[in-house]
Formats: C-alpha cells, structure tokens, sequence
C-alpha cells in the first residue's frame, strides 16, 4: 500500500515534469515565432522597391575585374555605386551573421532568398572578396 506522503511525491514530481516539459515547449515555440518575425523584417526589406532597385543597379553594373570595378564603381570615384554596394552587401552579410549565431533559420533563408543570394554572390563575391584584401593589406601597411 501506498502512503500519502509518497504518493504527495509521486504526484509534486510528475507536476515538476510537465511543467518543465510545457515551459519547454513555450519557450522552443516562442523562439521559433521570434525567428520567424525577424525573418519577415528582414524578407519585407529585401522585397522593398526601394532595395530591389539597388540590386537592379548591381546587375547592371559592368567590368572585367577588380581594377576595372574599382575605376568605375569605387568610393573616390562613383560614391552612390559604392554606397549602393555597400548597402546591399550589408544586408546580405547581416542576414548570414543571423544564420551563423542560430538567430534565423537557415531553412528559411535557403527556401525564400537562396536563389537571389546566389546571384548577388556570383556579381558581388570576387569583388568583395579583392576589397577585403585590398583594405586588409592597406591596413597592415599603415600599421607597419
């Protein structure tokens, strides 16, 4: 037989349990929803007039290389391509910090913009790539 100071704990523990459980489940429900409000801000800027005429501009944008790039589009000497590189490049690599620390879904990510990530890469990537080089190098010579 049963006492009813060890059915009290019986009882207090499987109370303990789903408490857990259902505070759990909240709280992965409430992350999933705050991944998915910050994923709807950032898809409602890329799906702005506003931005998809900077990636217009980008696509339009022609050159052989860097060197080429830079003498046409660079900050000395097109401030509003440099400017609408930039912005765009900064939204992209913020949506990737977002995915690198879990803070978007990587599966929302692939399945709504994957395809435009990509082309913005194949256009952007060499050239971001050679200004980060550039500027790393640049950087080091003035500190040595």
């Amino acid at each position: 037989m049963v006492d009813t100071n060890t059915l009290s704990l019986v009882l207090t523990g499987i109370g303990i349990i789903i408490a857990l459980a259902y505070y759990t489940l909240t709280v992965r429900n409430q992350n999933r929803t705050r991944q998915a409000q910050l994923f709807m801000q950032l898809y409602e800027t890329y799906r702005s007039q506003e931005f998809r005429k900077l990636q217009m501009l980008i696509s339009r944008h022609e050159y052989i290389d860097f060197e080429d790039f830079w003498g046409k589009f660079g900050a000395d000497v097109n401030h509003d391509a440099w400017s609408t590189w930039l912005t765009v490049a900064a939204y992209f690599n913020g949506i990737g910090v977002l995915v690198k620390k879990k803070l978007i879904s990587i599966d929302l990510v692939e399945e709504l913009l994957s395809n435009v990530i990509t082309r913005r890469w194949r256009k952007m990537g060499p050239i971001l790539v050679e200004y980060r080089e550039t500027m790393a190098t640049d950087h080091v010579r003035k500190h040595e």
